[in-house]
């Protein structure tokens, strides 16, 4: 395991607990963006990429499919 897929699983772990912060208080903008550090986290764990190339993956992801709507 590099370095860059531990720091995906550990981005996962962040993301799940920002996005479960976000449903306690209330504040759905930070559920999304937990959600979204996980997919990041997950594209980083599983191919090793770098963070700005898993971020960029997951752009162009929703880029495409812009008319899905994400939420927590």
């Amino acid at each position: 395991m590099n370095r860059d897929q531990w720091i995906g699983r550990l981005q996962q772990f962040v993301g799940i607990i920002e996005e479960t912060w976000g449903h306690l208080s209330d504040e759905p903008e930070l559920a999304v963006t937990g959600r979204k550090a996980q997919f990041t986290g997950r594209i980083r764990a599983q191919l090793g990429l770098s963070r700005a190339k898993a971020d960029r993956q997951l752009g162009e992801f929703l880029h495409r499919h812009r008319h899905w709507k994400i939420t927590a």
